[in-house]
């Protein structure tokens, strides 16, 4: 059997090449899914089932399970995130899956924060969250810790916040 080619501008089919196992991670536990693999002369390649699933071809977990993992990472240091992830869920994640999967999270929401930003830019007055008016004034702020560098404590906290004022 053969499926047309889901990269854009490729015209070539790809071929059924078989079947292939593959573990995905769960928040119910890891997981061993079969499914169809197909190739193609362009180079290409695809696994229905995992768009279907919604991998992402860089992690081996569900959506729901990163998101989780991501959470985590975001709000607690990642090895505090793995021994929390080892103690609640019977799926385990290493450092590095800690650390990959916030990452990649952070990039994506920053690449949809940029082009949310783009376009209002482009048409303030079609911003999605309603029309921005002269005068307002929008804020931002966030915070973390850093490992302190003269060892008196083990981390410092700190604050960063943004400010601007349409005009």
């Amino acid at each position: 059997s053969h499926l047309q080619c889901h990269h854009e501008g490729c015209e070539q089919s790809l071929d059924y090449e078989g079947d292939v196992e593959k573990e995905v991670k769960t928040k119910l536990g890891p997981i061993q899914v079969k499914r169809a693999y197909y190739h193609g002369k362009c180079g290409h390649s695809v696994c229905p089932l995992d768009i279907l699933l919604g991998l992402d071809g860089k992690h081996s977990a569900l959506p729901s399970f990163q998101e989780a993992i991501g959470l985590l990472g975001a709000t607690l240091s990642y090895p505090e995130a793995v021994r929390l992830i080892d103690t609640l869920l019977p799926c385990k994640v290493s450092l590095r899956g800690v650390e990959t999967i916030t990452s990649t999270i952070a990039e994506d929401v920053q690449k949809r924060q940029n082009e949310e930003l783009a376009n209002v830019m482009a048409d303030p007055g079609k911003a999605t969250l309603g029309a921005i008016t002269e005068g307002v004034a929008v804020l931002s702020a966030d915070g973390g810790f850093i490992k302190a560098r003269d060892h008196s404590e083990k981390t410092r906290e700190f604050k960063m916040a943004v400010l601007g004022i349409v005009i």
